[in-house]
């Protein structure tokens, strides 16, 4: 097989003389992996980004840190820890075969005939139906398919919760929104900016989950639409100013886009649940 060549940072090899000779046996280990298996087409996607880093990365692996720190080491240091299939996030986080399916055919209607016309008799919140699919024909042209559903539930958030979401906001720190690029090498999906969408959002991180308040905005959301929390994508935080705006979108994602996003526990297409703010 050709020896494979890749940009990688050159290694340093220091410390004590068992230290030394633990690097250099992760070097040679590491030469022999570029010249009989990274060469192998299952390589062909991550070969490029295959590389080390850090100049400590065969240092680091004589220490046994690719199995003690494997989500940075198997990721940074993937040619000294041999890890290159890893580096595919359908390797790194493959799905589960016998996973179930949250919602089956029909439900999602179900759910919006529950929320539309249950929710508003058993609790104190008031529910407008703004839209709904009709047998009927269609008002808003012959070819444009059946009316969506669009559900406006009053106060579902309290003023103490909309003030933690709106400071959860600020704190994160505010950037330009970004649509979904190109795939890149590891099978994830670039980000670009796109003269479509001029707002900016903030994706609620850890500490959101973590906050009481916001995590109780969380349930409520999971117990009405009955997708657990860790089943949702996080919790974005969206902020239009005056003349901001999002254009008409019609959403279509190819198969591989849809991986990657239910690899991440959710399809981004499924179901949106916006929570309006409005700051004076």
């Amino acid at each position: 097989m050709e020896r494979i060549i890749t940009e990688t940072v050159e290694q340093e090899v220091t410390g004590s003389p068992e230290e030394i000779a633990g690097t250099q046996k992760v070097l040679q280990t590491m030469l022999q992996y570029m010249e009989e298996e990274l060469p192998k087409q299952k390589y062909d996607k991550v070969r490029p980004i295959c590389i080390n880093k850090d100049k400590l990365c065969a240092f680091w692996a004589s220490k046994d840190e690719c199995e003690l720190s494997p989500s940075y080491m198997k990721i940074d240091c993937a040619l000294a820890c041999q890890s290159c299939d890893e580096l595919d996030i359908k390797n790194r986080c493959p799905l589960d075969p016998n996973a179930m399916d949250i919602w089956k055919p029909g439900d999602l209607n179900k759910m919006f005939q529950r929320i539309a016309y249950e929710l508003d008799s058993s609790s104190a919140k008031k529910v407008q139906v703004l839209s709904e699919p009709s047998s009927l024909e269609n008002e808003i042209g012959e070819n444009d398919g059946p009316l969506p559903w669009v559900v406006i539930i009053d106060d579902f958030i309290s003023d103490e919760e909309c003030q933690q979401l709106i400071d959860s906001g600020y704190r994160l720190g505010y950037e330009r929104s970004r649509d979904v690029g190109d795939e890149l090498p590891d099978g994830t999906f670039d980000a670009v900016v796109s003269q479509d969408r001029t707002s900016t959002n903030a994706w609620c991180d850890q500490s959101c989950l973590e906050d009481e308040i916001i995590y109780g905005v969380l349930e409520r959301i999971a117990n009405l639409t009955g997708i657990p929390v860790d089943h949702s994508e996080d919790l974005q935080l969206l902020k239009y100013e005056e003349g901001q705006f999002y254009s008409t979108q019609y959403v279509y994602f190819s198969k591989a886009v849809i991986q990657h996003f239910v690899s991440y526990r959710a399809s981004r297409s499924s179901l949106s649940f916006p929570v309006p703010v409005m700051i004076s």
